[in-house]
């Protein structure tokens, strides 16, 4: 059986998700705070009536995340394209791809760029 987690943030504000999306939403958090970035996310919720929304949540290097397991599980809340998301976007910040150089100019395209 999934967990459920609760998501705290900011001054005392919570939701509820699923594990696997609460955790590479730390996780990206973790990645935004730590290079000092800023990133805006729509995040999958479970609201209290259980049917399924959006929160959108600004990370920043003031954000402050934690969750907790919930006992209670009223089914585990999943999003497939969410967490492709996350791991991409937390991919780039662990990862930069390195800038290539630009080739140096043949010889001949150095010659035609001259002006006699």
């Amino acid at each position: 059986m999934f967990a459920v987690e609760k998501i705290n943030y900011c001054a005392g504000s919570s939701f509820v998700t699923g594990d696997a999306i609460a955790g590479a939403l730390i996780e990206y958090a973790r990645w935004v705070t730590a290079l000092q970035e800023t990133a805006r996310v729509w995040v999958p919720l479970r609201r209290p009536d259980g049917s399924v929304g959006r929160i959108r949540i600004l990370l920043s290097r003031v954000t402050q995340l934690s969750s907790e397991v919930l006992p209670e599980s009223s089914g585990d809340l999943h999003d497939d394209d969410f967490l492709d998301e996350m791991r991409r976007r937390t991919r780039l910040l662990a990862s930069p791809p390195t800038p290539q150089p630009e080739s140096p100019e043949s010889p001949e395209e150095i010659l035609l760029s001259l002006d006699y």
